[in-house]
Order: C-alpha cells, then structure tokens, then sequence
C-alpha cells in the first residue's frame, strides 16, 4: 500500500469549538476493505503513532478510534497512550461477561471510553445499562428521530 489516507473529523462541545477529533481511514481507492474492525484499528492506531504523530494530526486534543469487541479484549490495548485517545465501541458490539469486566479494567485505569453510532433506543439501553457509567461519550445518531425527552438531555 503506497499511500495512507487519514480523515480528521472533529467532534465539537456545545460551543462549537473543537473538542477532540475522529481518525477514520481510507486506502487509495477511498473505500475501506478490511477484513474485520480490529485489523482496522490497529493500522489507524499504527499510522497516528508511528507515521504521523498524534501532534500533527489532532494537537492538544484527543483522537477518538473506532474498536470492536476483539480489539478492546486485546491487551495490547493497554499499550496505547491513555492520554491521547478515546476508544470508541461500535454500538453493534456483542457484550459478554468479559466485554464487561473489560471495560471496567479499562475505565479503572484511566481509559476514556465512548459508544459510536447509536440510535439511543430501549435496546441500546438494556444492551449497555450496565456499563454505561464507564463511558463518557455517546455518539448518536440524529437521522433518526429523536423524542423532546432524549433531546433535553443532550442539550
């Protein structure tokens, strides 16, 4: 592969100035064919430490990184800066016994966790309930509809 493409995305707090940045990948045709979501977030992760640097990508703010259950049951995960980057869960995620006590090893030793993509919904809820307090951010959905009493607690 001759040439990397890394998409910086910003992610914006209630000011609208920017908060942190989502890394997302492209190869050179502009499409992303991996064989699954680990592989994944081990070349974006790969790419932000070793080619570019996390300073000439994103500054002083955090990267947000996409990740699979295989990746976050890795403990190579531990080796990645805690500093510099949220971990992002597909909300697609299966959790178990294990995705569980994880993600509270994680959040114990100052991992910051985030949920991508979700539609906020009653199987969201019962899905994450659990964990959700170890997770500070919550990536949403707006296509969908969105009630007067989810909004509320998002603004």
């Amino acid at each position: 592969m001759d040439n990397v493409y890394l998409a910086r995305q910003p992610i914006l707090d209630k000011e609208f100035t920017v908060y942190a940045y989502e890394i997302l990948y492209r190869d050179a045709d502009k499409t992303s064919r991996f064989e699954n979501n680990m592989t994944a977030s081990a070349f974006v992760l790969s790419n932000i430490l070793n080619k570019f640097g996390t300073k000439s990508l994103v500054g002083e703010k955090k990267a947000f990184i996409k990740i699979d259950e295989k990746f976050l049951l890795n403990d190579i995960i531990f080796s990645v800066p805690k500093e510099l980057f949220v971990f992002s869960l597909f909300a697609e995620t299966a959790m178990s016994e294990q995705m569980v006590h994880q993600i509270e090893k994680l959040h114990t030793n100052g991992y910051t966790l985030a949920i991508n993509d979700t539609d906020l919904d009653t199987r969201f809820i019962e899905k994450f309930g659990g964990v959700f307090k170890y997770f500070s951010f919550v990536k949403i959905n707006f296509d969908v509809f969105i009630s007067e009493d989810i909004a509320s607690l998002i603004l």
